[in-house]
């Protein structure tokens, strides 16, 4: 088993707008869908009231207090964690990729070229370069415009 973020962040490090992504790109979509089938998806309330149902044929879990007909509903990160099936990934929002830094893998993220001003930005987080070794910048094949690039946790060795 495995785990990582996955997302689609612009030049500033924007994820969303209110609760939206403020862009569109098939080949991102495409992208998230092969990463993402047939695993398991860990969600905020919000991020899963924007998609607006369970992903199919993946175990949906979300973060919440309340309860949710068709997924799995868990308070915290950490209990998510107990129900992952196969590998996890988690899908947002913000306050869920914070919280997930401590237990992932990999951030598998899709850099968009669209600026984005206004209210209500929501950004990714910052990632930790000591914890984590960026991979090389990769065009999409479908989509130049789209870079596609792997951070990787590295190993720390105590001296």
């Amino acid at each position: 088993m495995s785990t990582g973020l996955i997302a689609a962040v612009n030049p500033d490090g924007v994820i969303g707008q209110g609760n939206r992504v403020p862009w569109y790109y098939p080949a991102d979509l495409t992208h998230f869908k092969r990463t993402t089938l047939y695993q398991t998806v860990i969600m905020g309330r919000r991020t899963f009231e924007s998609i607006g149902r369970a992903l199919p044929n993946r175990r949906n879990i979300v973060v919440t207090s309340s309860q949710i007909d068709g997924v799995i509903c868990v308070p915290s990160v950490l209990e998510a964690m107990n129900h992952v099936e196969g590998d996890g990934w988690f899908i947002g929002g913000r306050r869920i990729y914070e919280a997930a830094m401590d237990f992932a893998d990999v951030i598998d993220l899709t850099r968009v070229p669209d600026p984005v001003e206004g209210q209500d930005l929501v950004h990714f987080p910052a990632i930790d370069l000591h914890r984590f070794e960026p991979g090389p910048m990769v065009p999409f094949r479908e989509d130049p415009r789209l870079i596609h690039q792997v951070y990787r946790r590295r190993i720390l060795v105590d001296d």
